[in-house]
This record gives structure tokens, C-alpha cells and sequence, in this order.
């Protein structure tokens, strides 16, 4: 098939004094390293019965939203600490117990601090950063940190 300059692919034309192909057409695409894509966040486990967005103080909910941008920036939990973002596990029983309804039992749940008693209830699932509750108060009981 020939070509009258309409393909937006580069194609080789080929020049009659050079008999080599020129370095620039043997170029190999980068692909992704999938440890380096980011985070999508996703809402599929929200629980909406749970959720106090209205309830956060002040600048609370433009600050939820601010930590949920960064998260989206982020690839692990190496990349999540080192934007602040918290990585604090919270243990399934007492007043969280409600927040694992209906998950697996291998999800590890975890809790993000917005400000003063504000949180971001989540997990992380492969690459998905899976939301499961913004609250505004804070559950006081035994945690792992």
C-alpha cells in the first residue's frame, strides 16, 4: 500500500546512498512497569452508611478530598508514607468491627487522620486503593500502628 504522507506513523523512507536502516526506526516502546502505576481509587466498598463527609469540620472536606488526589499519585505504601499519608491498621473488633462487615477476612482495613478526630477508612487491593468509610469521629479502641 502506498503512502502519500496521510499516516500519522512515522514511515521509512529509505534513502538510495545509505543502505542502513537508521537508528531512530528500530526504537522499542517503554512499556510500564506495573509496580509503578499508581493507585485507583475506587468506592466499590464505600460504606455509605458510615459516611460523615457532611459532619468534617471546617476545610475537612476540601482536606479529604486533597488526601484523595495525593493517594492518586501514589504507587504503594512506600509512596503513601512518604506523602503523609497514614498507614495505621486498625483491628477487627470493638467499634471497627462495623467497618469489616462484609469483607474478606484477609483484608487489612487501615485509617488515614484528615484532622483531629476526621478519618479515611481503607484498604488496598492490588492496585486499587479501595475507600470504605470518611468519618469524622474517631473510634477509640485497640489498634495496631
Amino acid at each position: 500500500m502506498h503512502n502519500n504522507g496521510s499516516s500519522p506513523i512515522p514511515q521509512f523512507k529509505p534513502i538510495r546512498e545509505n543502505k542502513y536502516i537508521p537508528e531512530t526506526a528500530a526504537q522499542i516502546s517503554q512499556s510500564k512497569d506495573p509496580e509503578y502505576e499508581k493507585f485507583a481509587i475506587t468506592f466499590k466498598y464505600y460504606r455509605d452508611d458510615l459516611c460523615e463527609i457532611l459532619d468534617l469540620e471546617k476545610h475537612g472536606g476540601r482536606k479529604a478530598l486533597m488526601n484523595l488526589r495525593t493517594v492518586g499519585n501514589c504507587y504503594n505504601k512506600i509512596t503513601l508514607k512518604q506523602n503523609n499519608i497514614d498507614i495505621l491498621s486498625v483491628v477487627n473488633s470493638g467499634a471497627y468491627k462495623k467497618l469489616y462487615s462484609n469483607l474478606s477476612p484477609d483484608v487489612d482495613l487501615m485509617e488515614h487522620k484528615i484532622q483531629s478526630t476526621a478519618r479515611i477508612f481503607y484498604f488496598i487491593a492490588g492496585k486499587y486503593f479501595c475507600v470504605r468509610a470518611i468519618t469524622n469521629r474517631h473510634f477509640e479502641i485497640n489498634k495496631h500502628r
